[in-house]
């Protein structure tokens, strides 16, 4: 059976081959992704800007990890999006009014904090972030000066159990939210 792909499915399929490849090359070696070579990293890159959906996705994993690029994924929220249709039942309130995003959740190694504050406040401001344990204890704290943005928050050192993010603006906490550490 002979399938016909597209012009562009085919330089997907090529990005897949190329990724792929280089794993192979790297098990053969037996070395880990991340002891890419220059040949290599000139690849991904190739696959990264190729932007090509998730073998794009994984390129720039590997170039982020190594330390070749600073990338920043995005920030899209659900209203800037085609697909964001507004449920009726919240007509007239902003559900984005001060939100905090927490993915996965439950975490492991990582979790995801997206925040907007952009509704609650027109100039930049220091905002304080910080992490506190289910008895009370500061684990993690972070500065911040942009009214809307997602980082990852290590959590590989934290102990299994709940905690609470919370956002600290003028000495007031404006908002906060759990998650749960998994082993």
């Amino acid at each position: 059976m002979y399938v016909s792909l597209s012009e562009d499915e085919l330089l997907v399929h090529q990005d897949y081959l190329d990724y792929f490849g280089i794993l192979k090359d790297l098990t053969r070696q037996q070395k880990s992704i991340i002891q890419v070579d220059g040949s290599q990293v000139d690849k991904l890159f190739d696959i990264a800007e190729g932007d090509h959906g998730m073998v794009s996705a994984y390129a720039r994993n590997i170039l982020h990890w190594k330390g070749v690029i600073n990338y920043k994924e995005p920030i899209l929220l659900p209203e800037n999006l085609k697909s964001g249709n507004k449920n009726p039942l919240y007509k007239g309130i902003d559900l984005n009014k001060g939100v905090i995003k927490l993915f996965p959740n439950p975490a492991k190694d990582f979790i995801t904090v997206e925040y907007n504050l952009s509704d609650l406040y027109r100039e930049p401001q220091k905002i304080v972030i910080f992490v506190n344990s289910a008895d009370g204890k500061q684990v993690d704290t972070r500065i911040a000066d942009n009214l809307q943005d997602q980082f990852i928050l290590e959590t590989s050192t934290y102990k299994p159990g709940v905690y609470v993010l919370s956002l600290k603006v003028k000495d007031k906490i404006i908002h906060t939210a759990k998650f749960t550490v998994s082993q």
